[in-house]
């Protein structure tokens, strides 16, 4: 069989997706980062989708950037295949952290229809 360049990235890829999706695997610091963007989750982010691509997007204030960074480290520490991105609104005192990753309905399995805060919220250890 023929290895090519291409196919060692999968294979590379395909093993950090297994990795990230074994909560039994994870660093103390991705678990801090994992339960870092799920409250941001719950409390003022949302998913959509993009060209049928799961897209988290979390809005924070443009007034506190240090808040901003914490969330895109998180996001970087979750999803460290993605790029990660801060879009500036500059009509509104508003910033969106985002990032691209069919992961986001497997790390948030809570996401459908509705409203969050009607949802029943389960976390298992």
């Amino acid at each position: 069989m023929i290895t090519t360049q291409d196919d060692d990235t999968f294979t590379r890829e395909a093993q950090s997706l297994i990795y990230q999706l074994s909560p039994e695997t994870w660093s103390s610091d991705y678990r801090q980062a994992y339960a870092y963007l799920l409250a941001m989750y719950l409390g003022n982010s949302c998913i959509t989708y993009t060209h049928k691509t799961p897209r988290l997007r979390v809005s924070l204030d443009h007034r506190y950037p240090q808040i901003i960074e914490q969330c895109k480290q998180a996001m970087k520490i979750v999803c460290p295949l993605n790029l990660t991105s801060i879009l500036r609104y500059k009509t509104q005192n508003s910033v969106e952290v985002y990032n691209y990753s069919g992961l986001w309905l497997n790390f948030f399995p809570q996401h459908r229809a509705g409203e969050k805060h009607k949802r029943k919220i389960e976390l298992e250890a």
